[in-house]
């Protein structure tokens, strides 16, 4: 077993100039450590973004621009990422997989595949805070030896390196044993699709089942965005009144009751009518008694749902008890509902809704079968 860390610098936050790299031994003793310079084949622009200082990078522009493409160290970095028997490590990793995406993308070439550690979400959970640290600064609250110079990338590699080492040695554990604690941080970009563990939509439905008090609020709205994609490969079944209308929810109802959503999502979907976040474009917009009550004080889309109504607009505001009578559910049916069971390439191979067999509980298929509605 070994480790590879590495770290990707960019021209322009996307073309990629720099690929550094550092592969240890599983006691971290370093082994190599190596930087690629490449040629962007795109101007540099390094003054300040949203979010981020401007970079100054250690290699002048002539010496990327005097380097090869991208393609030329393709099968390096490739044998790199995809060596057998590794783990992966970096900060930040889904940006540098994001920048390996777009190149392998711009050149028409595979996608580079490989599982990956970040040492930026295992930090976030060390060290108990809710929001992400850069490198510079972990290393600074942790009083690790920064190498000589920070924006260059197999320097970074190393710091990254360094950062988790801290981490291990801190809690008195091997990284084996480190790396149970902290399942999260592990990530994967497998054929152009880029994730941390727990953040695909059947871990999150999974969970959603399980422990939804795991899901984040961020995941939470991932889920209802993902789960409209999953809901495209669902045909109607049912003609209502509901057919051909597009509709949403409050996003209070869609994050406290995500599950829930789901399920109307689905049981819509069979009616014919389909999810549409933005209100202005809506037919329908389903509202909590508590919405009802304070629509006048509320914000956001019940807000936007009653001046669009104001103005003459064509939309209707319904109670959720309005719409269990057109769906012709009930509040325990709901509850003895399951989410659909996908596989992990669910977005390639959307498979059918598989009824439980357990004698308690039932996939939404389930009930509206027992209801005499054929899913097929």
């Amino acid at each position: 077993m070994r480790y590879l860390a590495f770290d990707i610098e960019c021209c322009d936050g996307k073309h990629i100039c720099e690929f550094g790299y550092v592969i240890a031994d599983d006691k971290f003793k370093i082994l190599e450590k190596d930087i690629i310079l490449i040629n962007p084949e795109s101007r540099f622009d390094l003054a300040e973004r949203s979010g981020s200082k401007g970079l100054n990078l250690f290699f002048t522009k002539n010496q990327y621009y005097g380097s090869l493409p991208f393609t030329t160290y393709y099968n390096t970095i490739k044998a790199l990422l995809e060596y057998p028997d590794q783990i992966v490590m970096g900060h930040a990793l889904k940006s540098d997989a994001e920048f390996l995406r777009a190149a392998c993308e711009r050149y028409r070439l595979p996608h580079i595949n490989f599982s990956f550690f970040d040492s930026q979400k295992a930090y976030s959970t060390y060290a108990n805070i809710n929001y992400s640290i850069s490198l510079e600064d972990a290393a600074n609250a942790m009083s690790i030896e920064k190498p000589e110079h920070l924006h260059k990338s197999d320097d970074d590699a190393l710091l990254s390196l360094r950062l988790t080492r801290a981490m291990c040695q801190n809690s008195g554990i091997d990284f084996s044993l480190f790396a149970d604690l902290y399942p999260r941080a592990f990530g994967r970009s497998k054929d152009g699709e880029i994730c941390y563990k727990g953040d695909s939509l059947p871990e999150m439905l999974e969970a959603l089942e399980k422990t939804p008090e795991l899901l984040s609020r961020a995941q939470r709205k991932r889920c209802i965005k993902e789960f409209c994609l999953y809901l495209a490969s669902v045909g109607a079944t049912v003609k209502s009144r509901l057919s051909g209308k597009k509709y949403c929810f409050g996003q209070a109802f869609e994050e406290n009751c995500t599950k829930k959503a789901l399920f109307l999502m689905y049981l819509m979907r069979q009616h014919g009518s389909d999810y549409n976040p933005k209100v202005t474009d809506n037919d329908l917009f389903v509202a909590t008694d508590d919405e009802m009550s304070n629509a006048q004080a509320g914000k956001g889309r019940i807000a936007a749902a009653y001046r669009k109504k104001s103005h003459g607009g064509r939309i209707k505001i319904m109670s959720f008890a309005e719409l269990y009578t057109l769906l012709n559910v009930t509040e325990d049916m709901l509850k003895q509902m399951m989410l659909p069971s996908l596989e992990e390439n669910w977005k390639q191979n959307i498979k059918a809704l598989v009824p439980s067999t357990g004698d308690t509980a039932s996939t939404i298929g389930d009930v509206l079968k027992a209801k005499g509605i054929n899913l097929s």
